[in-house]
């Protein structure tokens, strides 16, 4: 039986190293695996609607943000890590919802990732490398949206690659991320009206 999405995209019996698997079900955020963070207003609940998974809601105040992370548990290599995830956005304007794998869940000017880029700033969904010194952007040619989707980002030995429902959109060659890395989902307003990320899947795993 098909357990996840890696079951679908390998083949049988190749096993994931270092490999979790999170469906955000239940009532509660598990807090045993993820540390949640918010700052000026947001919370980090799950949602009270069906296959609505965790809710990463900023609040009313311009700046607010909603993040969860690994508390800087690095578990993935940055020359041999895949994560894929399946996210929603609830308005597109005025959104920065990003989602990584990095170094650092502060996201500070030293940080390190891969990142899944959906911002004001940019008409398309990007993929935004980062070695702690500078950073690469890719465009996907794909435009920012509020439907459902499924991301993976892959990172080898001399690329990271960003795939959307399953075909590859970006490719980084330079500014790659070199320190271990974690899981890192963030989502932020900058006007006075709510905006939420859903996340309903996630797993990553060392290749």
């Amino acid at each position: 039986m098909t357990k996840s999405i890696y079951d679908q995209l390998n083949a049988y019996g190749t096993v994931a190293k270092q490999r979790f698997v999170e469906n955000f079900s239940g009532d509660a955020l598990d807090t045993d695996r993820w540390s949640s963070e918010v700052v000026t207003s947001g919370t980090t609940d799950m949602s009270d609607s069906v296959n609505g998974g965790l809710d990463l809601a900023t609040g009313t105040t311009s700046g607010g943000r909603a993040k969860i992370h690994f508390n800087n548990v690095r578990q993935y290599s940055p020359t041999g890590s895949a994560m894929i995830l399946v996210a929603q956005r609830n308005i597109d304007a005025n959104n920065y919802s990003e989602m990584f794998l990095a170094n650092d869940y502060s996201s500070s000017v030293n940080a390190e990732w891969a990142d899944i880029y959906h911002r004001p700033d940019s008409t398309n969904i990007r993929l935004q490398t980062r070695d702690g010194s500078g950073y690469n952007n890719t465009d996907t040619g794909v435009a920012r949206h509020i439907n459902s989707m499924a991301y993976k980002l892959e990172l080898k030995s001399a690329s990271c690659e960003l795939s959307l429902d399953g075909i590859v959109k970006a490719t980084s060659t330079s500014a790659l991320p070199t320190a271990k890395l974690q899981p890192v989902f963030r989502n932020e307003t900058d006007t006075t009206s709510s905006r939420s990320l859903n996340v309903t899947y996630c797993e990553a795993y060392n290749t």
